[in-house]
């Protein structure tokens, strides 16, 4: 809405003073600068009105305006009425200088004058409403203006009462047909019903008055007589009038120097120029910081301010300020505030502006003024100049003895502006917001020097160092987070950035692109401005991605601002990058090398290039002629999580297609989801595998069809074979009357139904239960439970249902239906694997099920129900095809069979084409399928059916012949082709971009600059400082080892004989220390146990399941180990069939308590994908060892490799050959002293050492057969406590039978040490053995319930005997023990479920 006509209406009648106000002599006489003592009357007046609209003007000069001086009642009239119908629903400002007659009356009306200028006339400001209509602007400018003010909303409630009223009468007596009309319709909507006039709004008006109700204007002579005008139309030069007479340096500067201020107000290089900008800075200053934040939107940026956007960052979008006139008169009003408040006028506004005379910033601008009048002193006072004559240079002849001084002061020009020095407001408002940056930006209250920074940005190339410099500082605000960046919207920064992308200055591009990137992130709506402005919109980013002298990490944002624009795959923008070939844009930028070492620019231009051809086939098939997903797919073995994940969704991306499939379409399809299931099925990110899923939704939901057969078909062949064992087995009598029950009630089954309740049961449960066996989600089949399960369930179904409590049944029955799903699918899920694993040669359909089927039973919750979500949807599907197909089946027999009798020798022909398969060979087989009804011929005739369909409606009933064999597509797609598909809706979803994009309103310049980070961080990383705390008790630690250390060894002290002992709910298989915490990890292999450790007592304090409540694992953790003890400690749980989770226990990192629940971060099968070494043996049994200082995990077993999982990437980033035949990894050892060796001990007694360093096939540096049995302990530490050089390397071995083995790095061939450290000479008594690295001792553990403590020499330390201080006898057979990092204490488990804590006596 902006302002088209502006009435000027003057009552000034110069000569004659109004009768109600007394005027003092002398008096103000000023009118709009000009003094009417000596002119005209009437021309007086008419110059006065030419000068006022050229005031208006300067800020709306294309605006109507007309002007009423001296008018009658009719004057105005007509005036109103003819603005009215040219502005239309536009906005109308209606100016009233009432000077020269009375005040406004209490009844409300202001006064005009006769046409002989003989009366005063009132004027009833109810007409006047009706002649101006709304919106309107009203300035009034007369005594008791605020009189004028009340009583024009008095009038408003008549004006909406009297509508009421008329739009009544008309409801009754307009005639038939009468309009619908409901009870919540609002009196506007039936109005609008009936056609009837709007309803008058004039509530709505904005009014300024000059004083209040019962206020005289100021009447001072030094003043001008409009005082409230000049402030509104000429801030400036009242700003300097009312500085000098305040101040009183009437003396120093005339009055008449306000006419004198150099330069225009349009440009800021001059004076006034730059006064009027800095007047807009502060007053825009002081509205934003005193001001509500919708009214100073309404007023002052003339757009709807939803307020709740500081809260909720909730859609809102600033356009540029349409209205300049209104937001300058506002501007003004705010020194007239000022300014009239002080010669005791109390100005009047609605809506209602509190008072803002006292704001602090006022003193900046008298300030400036007093600045400025200091120059204009000098342009004005005339310098004497006088010249030097010598008498011999101009003088040949002359008398005169002396030189001469010539005065040519009048000889030269007057004034030189060019002398005007800036001011320096700008450049000390940039300071002050940049120490507010640096020491306030905490407090999340915005500075009040934002909108002067706005101000700065629209500067001339006079202040382009300033325009750099208030950008740099935006940006940083923007940067503080999402509440910054709503500040910064409020107060106008939309049009001014969107403004400066016309700028071709490269110092601007890194500043305002991160601007925008802020922006989008929190306003997305925002990408319809860049992308319907071609020259400032998104050509400017793409100008900084394709400019080679761009720095890489400048790179990041407009990559960000890119892909934010093709968001929720906003069309326009996706066709202007397409055709700007935005894809090879990316291609070229990801094949840099050196752009590809930023991490941050790689995730953004996958992400875009995904936004980019979702849903769009042009872009589509640009990225397929490009081969761009083929230089995506080489991003799946990135070293960083996130842009493995953004690589799968741009592939996910690219899958999804609504449009029709063609031949080529289909093989990159399937090309691309084979590589995605054969790369990230195993992946250990969780991110990763999450998109994974989203990303295969595409290609089910495509080839559906296909892949309902391929479920239907392993169901069937796990069924055959499911059906052969059985017969072989005890059980098969027991399964007669489920089979029974199955053959007599096939589609009741089907439906969802339970056999083993009556049908109203089955009914009621039937949304809790699976489909049938065709469904590996949805299957109530009890051929997929063993009879003595299938038996207890129906027992305990029929006796639940004999209580006769229907709401008990329900309960119960949701409980055990849930488990029984779950159970279910589980079963039928491992089968569908171990078939399609046990398989020679899997085609790319079957490989895709096959990740799907390892993904539903992730050890992450949310990826197995995602995954399962998937196969519900195959399920579902091939449960109606099936249902339909035995349908279709039974009508065909009928009339087939009547066909056959009428018609016994006649085969149908077709004039084009033939069918593919033969009629009259089928008529057997389906005869031959009625009657059969044995479960064997069924589970056989069910897969045969499953054949017919689709040659059976797509070959034999087309007369369209197909030129080449049947393939996927022409199998599945026959259904799609003869209607429209309908949009495809996503069944799983993840917040994996939305996350990305939520980066963007945290603090994250810094990161883009290089100065932290390399842009991505998690709790998983090994490289961060510690906190004062942690490094205070690791200092104690290490005191009290090396007293421990010195007791021990050469004191000959040893562990204390009573030691604390602690009762477990089942054996603990496994320990682990916190490094400086009281604290012991304790498992069973399904729970971990946290144990304070005080003084005289073990308590726990901490438990939690190591699966996570997922029922879909069943695996028994083997290890545990503490990572990052000194900064976020985590626990490592291992399990013996490879899968690694990672537990955040919620410690606080300043001291021993929790601050939060236990979480766990993530979860990955690291040996799944990896073909076992011994084949009698199915087990992984799966070892691991953990490396502090790299971040990473090596973990082998059953298996012919040794991974490196790095904890950074969550990916194996190496894998090293054992090379042995026949034989398992039983124990690994990584050096944490920085050589990077591996130790592998094996089965057979061999001990290798790994460089990875090395190539492939010279990794091996070391290879020992001293041991004979299995290896079940292995060390490789740095011999000298606080050296870390190879040179220093010990490594320790022991094996079952009890030898133990040290080798020195530079003697590997030949043992340093040799030792048995078995109590007896029994054959393979050792069970463990473990290293203290810190005090150097070696812990072995035997079959005897004994504990030995060695040296590296061999010397035994001690030993503890577990029944030496039971009063009760043994206390069992020893299972596993832990040294703590640090002390010289010890943890052991028995298995009758006890943990012993040993420690050195108190030597304090």
């Amino acid at each position: 809405m902006r302002t088209v006509s502006v009435a000027l209406v003057l009552c000034l009648n110069i000569g004659v003073d109004p009768p109600d106000v007394h005027r003092p002599n002398p008096c103000a006489r000023k009118e709009c600068w000009i003094d009417p003592l000596g002119i005209n009357p009437q021309k007086a007046v008419l110059k006065i009105a030419n000068a006022l609209q050229k005031s208006y003007e300067r800020w709306q000069p294309r605006a109507r305006y007309k002007t009423a001086n001296d008018p009658t009642v009719d004057d105005v009239r007509r005036l109103c009425q003819s603005l009215r119908r040219n502005a239309k629903d536009e906005r109308i400002l209606f100016h009233y200088n009432g000077h020269g007659v009375p005040r406004p009356t209490e009844n409300g009306e202001i006064w005009v004058f006769n046409k002989n200028f003989t009366q005063y006339i009132p004027l009833s400001i109810f007409d006047l409403q009706s002649w101006m209509g709304h919106p309107a602007v009203y300035v009034w400018d007369c005594h008791c203006a605020g009189l004028a003010i009340r009583s024009f909303f008095r009038f408003a409630e008549d004006h909406e009462k009297e509508w009421v009223k008329q739009l009544d009468e008309h409801m009754e007596t307009r005639p038939p047909p009468l309009p619908i009309i409901q009870t919540e319709m609002s009196l506007e909507e039936k109005a609008s019903a009936f056609g009837f006039r709007k309803k008058p709004n004039f509530k709505e008006c904005i009014h300024i008055g000059a004083c209040g109700d019962h206020e005289l204007l100021p009447m001072d002579s030094r003043l001008p007589a409009d005082l409230f005008t000049s402030c509104i139309l000429t801030p400036i030069q009242i700003s300097v009038l009312w500085y000098i007479l305040k101040n009183h340096l009437e003396d120093r500067f005339p009055v008449t120097i306000v006419d004198k201020i150099p330069g225009q107000l349009s440009d800021r290089r001059t004076m006034l120029g730059e006064l009027n900008w800095i007047f807009t800075a502060i007053t825009d200053t002081i509205a934003w910081s005193s001001l509500p934040k919708e009214l100073f939107q309404k007023l002052f940026r003339l757009v709807h301010f939803v307020f709740g956007f500081f809260l909720s960052l909730g859609s809102l979008r600033l356009q540029p300020c349409q209205d300049l006139l209104l937001a300058s008169v506002f501007r003004s009003f705010v020194l007239a505030n000022r300014v009239m408040r002080e010669n005791q006028c109390h100005v009047v506004s609605r809506p209602s502006l509190p008072s803002v005379h006292s704001h602090p910033l006022w003193d900046a601008w008298d300030y400036t003024i007093d600045l400025c009048l200091s120059q204009i002193q000098g342009f004005t006072t005339p310098k004497q100049k006088l010249w030097s004559v010598a008498k011999e240079i101009y003088f040949s002849r002359s008398s005169v003895r002396h030189e001469l001084l010539i005065d040519v002061t009048s000889q030269l020009a007057p004034i030189n502006e060019a002398d005007y020095t800036h001011n320096w407001f700008f450049i000390e408002q940039l300071q002050a917001f940049e120490v507010w940056l640096k020491y306030g930006g905490e407090r999340r209250t915005p500075p009040q020097q934002l909108p002067v920074v706005l101000q700065v940005l629209l500067s001339q190339v006079h202040f382009e160092v300033h325009r750099v410099k208030a950008l740099e500082l935006l940006a940083r605000f923007l940067d503080l987070g999402s509440w910054a960046v709503g500040h910064a919207l409020s107060v106008g920064i939309f049009p001014y950035v969107l403004k400066l992308l016309q700028s071709a200055t490269k110092e601007l591009r890194p500043w305002l692109a991160f601007i925008w990137a802020k922006i989008l992130a929190v306003e997305t709506s925002c990408q319809v401005d860049l992308i319907k402005d071609k020259e400032r919109g998104y050509m400017y980013f793409l100008t900084i991605l394709n400019d080679p002298s761009t720095n890489p990490r400048q790179k990041i944002v407009p990559a960000f601002v890119m892909a934010a624009l093709i968001e929720n795959n906003y069309r326009p923008a996706q066709e202007l990058l397409t055709d700007n070939r935005y894809v090879t844009l990316c291609i070229e930028l990801l094949s840099d090398v050196a752009l590809r070492q930023c991490r941050l620019l790689r995730l953004w231009l996958l992400i875009g290039l995904g936004r980019l051809w979702a849903d769009y086939d042009d872009a589509r098939w640009q990225a397929i002629r490009l081969a761009a997903y083929e230089r995506v797919l080489e991003f799946l073995d990135d070293s960083v999580p996130e842009v493995r994940a953004a690589a799968v969704y741009a592939i996910g991306c690219l899958v999804r297609n609504k449009s029709e499939n063609i031949e080529h379409a289909t093989i990159i399809d399937h090309e691309v989801c084979d590589k995605l299931s054969m790369k990230c099925t195993f992946d250990g990110s969780v991110l990763v595998r999450a998109e994974l899923v989203v990303a295969m939704q595409w290609f089910i939901i495509d080839f559906e069809n296909r892949f309902a057969s391929l479920s239907m078909d392993l169901n069937e062949k796990i069924e055959q074979r499911k059906f052969r064992e059985r017969k072989l087995s005890a059980g098969e009598q027991e399964m007669k009357p489920l089979r029974s029950i199955d053959e007599e009630d096939d589609a009741f089954v089907s439906r969802g139904y339970d056999r083993s309740l009556p049908r109203s049961a089955s009914r009621r449960r039937a949304h809790f239960l699976e489909t049938p066996l065709n469904s590996p989600r949805r299957s109530n089949s009890m051929n997929f439970v063993s009879g003595v399960v299938a038996d207890k369930v129906c027992a305990q179904w029929k006796s639940m249902f004999d209580t006769g409590s229907l709401n008990d049944f329900s309960t119960k029955l949701l409980a055990s239906t849930k488990e029984m799903r779950n159970e279910n699918f589980k079963y039928k899920a491992i089968k569908q694997i171990e078939f399609l694993g046990s398989k020679t040669f899997n085609d790319q359909s079957e490989r895709i099920w096959l990740s799907l089927l390892r993904l539903s039973l992730d050890p992450v919750n949310k990826i197995a129900e995602m995954a399962q979500v998937l196969i519900e949807h195959v399920d579902k599907l091939a449960t109606t095809r099936n249902e339909r197909k035995r349908k279709l089946n039974c009508v065909e027999r009928v009339s087939l069979a009547k066909q056959t009798e009428s018609y016994p020798a006649e085969i149908v022909t077709f004039t084009v084409g033939s069918p593919t398969l033969d009629l009259s060979a089928t008529l057997p087989f389906l005869e031959d399928h009625i009657c059969r009804n044995s479960e064997n011929a069924l589970i056989l005739d069910s897969r045969r059916q499953e054949q017919l369909p689709a040659f059976h409606q797509s070959a034999i009933f087309t007369p369209k012949r197909n030129m080449y064999s049947p393939t996927i597509k022409s199998m599945t797609k026959l259904d799609e082709s003869s209607t429209d598909r309908e949009p495809v809706v996503a069944l799983v979803t993840t917040e994996f971009v939305p996350w990305c994009t939520r980066r963007f309103t945290e603090p994250i310049l810094d990161v883009i600059q290089g100065e932290v980070g390399d842009g991505i961080a998690d709790r998983l990383a090994t490289h961060s400082m510690p906190s004062d705390w942690a490094s205070h008790k690791d200092e104690g630690l290490q005191q009290t080892s090396k007293k421990e250390i010195r007791a021990l060894k050469e004191e000959g002290l040893f562990f204390d004989g009573h030691p604390l002992i602690v009762k477990t709910d089942a054996v603990s298989k496994c320990l682990a220390w916190s490094q400086i915490r009281p604290h012991l990890y304790s498992c069973d292999g399904e729970a971990v146990t946290i144990w304070r450790c005080e003084l005289q007592r073990l308590y726990d304090v901490r438990k939690f399941l190591c699966h996570n409540n997922n029922p879909f694992v069943n695996d028994i953790v083997t290890d545990l180990h503490v990572i990052n003890e000194m900064t976020r400690e985590l626990v490592v749980t291992c399990s013996d069939d490879g899968l690694m989770r990672i537990w955040d226990p919620g410690y606080s990192i300043y001291s021993h308590d929790f601050e939060a629940e236990q979480q766990m971060i993530t979860a990955a099968y690291l040996l799944k994908d990896v073909p076992i070494s011994i084949p009698m043996n199915k087990h992984l049994a799966s070892v691991f060892s953990w490396n502090q200082k790299c971040g990473l995990m090596a973990v082998s077993g059953n298996v012919k490799v040794c991974r490196l999982w790095d904890a950074h990437a969550e990916k194996s980033m190496q894998e090293i050959q054992i090379g042995a035949k026949n034989c398992a990894v039983t124990k690994l050892s990584l050096d944490n002293s920085g050589s990077n060796l591996l130790a592998v001990g094996l089965s057979d007694g061999l001990v290798n050492v790994y460089d990875p360093r090395l190539p492939d096939k010279s990794r091996r540096t070391m290879s020992s057969r001293e041991l004979e049995k299995p290896v079940i302990g292995l060390s490789l530490f740095s011999n000298l406590a606080g050296e870390s050089s190879e040179g220093n390397l010990r490594l320790v071995a022991g094996s079952r039978d009890g030898e133990i083995r040290l080798w020195e790095p530079r003697m590997f061939k030949e043992p340093v040490v040799s030792f048995n450290a078995c109590s007896f000479p029994k054959k393979d008594s050792l069970t463990n053995m473990e290293v203290h690295v810190h005090s150097q001792c070696i812990g072995c553990m035997d079959d005897a319930s004994m504990v030995k403590l060695f040296d590296l020499n061999g010397k035994q330390l001690g030993e503890i005997r577990q029944d030496d201080w039971l009063v009760s006898g043994r206390i069992g057979t020893l299972i596993s023990m832990r040294f703590h990092q640090l002390l010289v204490s010890l943890a052991v488990a028995t298995e009758n479920q006890t943990i012993s804590f040993y420690r050195m006596p108190d030597l304090s």
